[in-house]
């Protein structure tokens, strides 16, 4: 028998939206990425989705690792 999460998941998020909504100082979240490793980009694609449904939490940073190597060279 397989039990299917996501009716829980939706419901824990649908009341941490709530909680947020109703606080004087929304928290924020900053998620950065560096390059382009195709596991660190799901992982945060998915992060990326789940915090879609709360507004203005997010703030995404992406450098390529050209401007790694850039930072790098420079320190």
């Amino acid at each position: 028998m397989l039990l299917d999460a996501r009716p829980v998941r939706d419901k824990k998020i649908e009341e941490l939206k709530n909680r947020v909504n109703n606080l004087q100082e929304k928290p924020e979240l900053a998620l950065i990425r560096v390059g382009n490793d195709p596991a660190s980009e799901k992982y945060v694609n998915n992060k990326i989705k789940m915090l879609a449904r709360f507004k203005n939490v997010l703030t995404f940073f992406l450098f390529t690792q050209y401007y790694l190597n850039h930072i790098y060279q420079i320190t």
